[in-house]
């Protein structure tokens, strides 16, 4: 039988859109979704929201993190994902796949994801992330903070939150949650 057909794909209506917003509206109920997952959302809907479920393919996926790899001009400055990025999006859509029976009652497979990753991986497009060990200069630090300081219109003391968190290492969410 084929895959397909053993799903009842041929049946499933609907975007990818709206299995994206089923998840976000019921990860909502439970608690705020953070910053990177609304963020990876964002990129999905975008990339892949106007799709059909049916069209959603190996084909479609891997075009997509071909799309985000290659970047768009945002504010005169090209940005583009990593490997890292590309793996969270493609982790974060074969949970929603998975989680859609659940959702919305429909049971929709993860196999095209699953199939994405295992091409990609061998290219360099997904990819494990290296750790980083550059940490700012002791000038570069008093220069952001004199410019935070020299803002009267600055409100939160962010010359204070930098130098805590550079002596402590903490990073931001661990000083102000």
């Amino acid at each position: 039988i084929d895959q397909g057909a053993a799903l009842g794909r041929s049946r499933v209506t609907g975007t990818v859109g709206d299995i994206l917003a089923a998840y976000e509206r019921e990860a909502q109920k439970v608690r705020p979704l953070g910053r990177s997952k609304l963020g990876v959302l964002k990129h999905l809907r975008e990339g892949l929201g106007n799709l059909p479920l049916r069209s959603l393919t190996v084909d479609a996926i891997l075009e997509h993190c071909r799309n985000r790899r290659q970047g768009r001009l945002i504010h005169g400055r090209m940005v583009s994902a990593g490997p890292v990025t590309i793996g969270l999006d493609l982790s974060l859509l074969g949970t929603i796949l998975r989680s859609a029976h659940a959702l919305t009652g429909r049971r929709l497979s993860d196999e095209a994801v699953r199939q994405a990753r295992e091409a990609l991986t061998p290219t360099g497009m997904i990819g494990k992330s290296r750790e980083r060990n550059r940490v700012a200069t002791r000038e570069e630090i008093e220069r952001l903070c004199s410019h935070w300081e020299a803002n009267d219109r600055q409100e939160l003391p962010l010359a204070e939150f930098v130098r805590f968190a550079a002596v402590t290492g903490m990073r931001r969410e661990e000083i102000a949650r």
